[in-house]
């Protein structure tokens, strides 16, 4: 599951490509706000291709263009909607499992209130294009506009997925959408690359789930703390009858109040996961460098990824050697 985090999305890019290079990558991925910018690469380039892009220099993000006020959102959209273009190819999420075989998910929320929101993915939404997933998922309030999801028709049109619905930053109301991801694949381990700096502060640098006294004490404490906020986050709602005010507030809530652990967390240092960062268009050589270091915070928890993850990735390559033509099976575990 890979976060939201704005430009410090490149982080992903790192995990993901240290888990490539030795094999462990997910065939279930999930990815919200900067995360569903990745997710989409993998999920829209198959084995050969995403090969090929490790390998090259090309910058992977550089969507941040600030915009000149006045003017409604802070980023240049159409700046954001040309790059991303650029970046990921038109497919619906039907049309690239098949490309790729990857299962990729996005999240994205409800502008409107009392609306729900959603885990876009082949099962639950397999026409709609992930391209305009993405750009729902990444419009952070103020920043980027809503965006309306569309979907292709049998006949290869383009039109609305749902008329007159809008849609927000999907680590708004799901970041991490584990439980989801469990009813849909029966997932039931998650590996979490967490680069959010907003939640960063209440999350321990030793992520892990644990039941040892000094995890239980930590979830303890996060969840008094949640708990506290929230209730806070309701007086002063109260207090303050403001309808943009309540909104931003809403939404505030709705971050502070997720689960933002996995089995196995991916959390950046400190000082390389700034807010300071948060907003850059980095140059291809700090590009390069946060990806370096997002590989380099994945090899220590490689060993532990690839002992967890034996028994479902024995399955899957079972699964592979027999839908494949049964001329030549050579021997093998299966």
């Amino acid at each position: 599951m890979l976060s939201g985090g704005a430009a410090l999305g490149i982080y992903h890019m790192g995990v993901v490509k240290s888990l490539w290079e030795n094999g462990l990558l997910p065939h279930v991925i999930s990815g919200s706000s900067a995360g569903s910018i990745v997710a989409a690469v993998l999920g829209t380039h198959d084995d050969a291709e995403l090969r090929e892009l490790m390998a090259s220099k090309t910058p992977l993000l550089g969507l941040i263009k600030w915009n000149s006020p006045p003017r409604s959102y802070l980023f240049d959209v159409e700046h954001f909607n040309r790059v991303l273009k650029e970046r990921i190819n038109e497919l619906s999420f039907q049309q690239a499992f098949r490309h790729s075989g990857r299962a990729i998910n996005i999240t994205v929320a409800p502008y409107d209130p009392g609306e729900d929101g959603r885990l876009l993915n082949y099962r639950t939404s397999p026409n709609v294009v992930i391209n305009s997933a993405v750009r729902a998922s990444c419009a952070a309030p103020f920043l980027l506009p809503p965006a309306e999801l569309l979907a292709r028709t049998i006949n290869g049109e383009t039109i609305p997925y749902l008329k007159n619905r809008r849609f927000l930053d999907g680590s708004i109301g799901d970041d991490l959408p584990i439980r989801r991801l469990t009813r849909l694949y029966g997932v039931n381990h998650s590996i979490v690359s967490l680069v959010n700096p907003l939640v960063l502060p209440f999350v321990s640098r030793r992520a892990q789930r644990g039941s040892d006294i000094g995890s239980l004490t930590r979830q303890f404490a996060t969840r008094i703390f949640k708990e506290t906020t929230n209730y806070s986050i309701e007086m002063l709602q109260q207090a303050i009858p403001s309808e943009n005010i309540n909104f931003a507030i809403d939404k505030l809530q709705a971050v502070m109040m997720q689960e933002y652990r996995g089995d196995i967390t991916l959390i950046p240092p400190r000082r390389l996961a700034h807010m300071s960062s948060l907003f850059r268009d980095f140059s291809p050589e700090e590009e390069a460098s946060f990806v370096e270091a997002g590989m380099r915070l994945t090899w220590p928890s490689l060993e532990m990824i690839k002992n967890t993850t034996a028994i479902s990735r024995t399955f899957r390559s079972c699964l592979e050697r027999l839908r494949k033509p049964s001329r030549r099976r050579s021997g093998g575990r299966c």
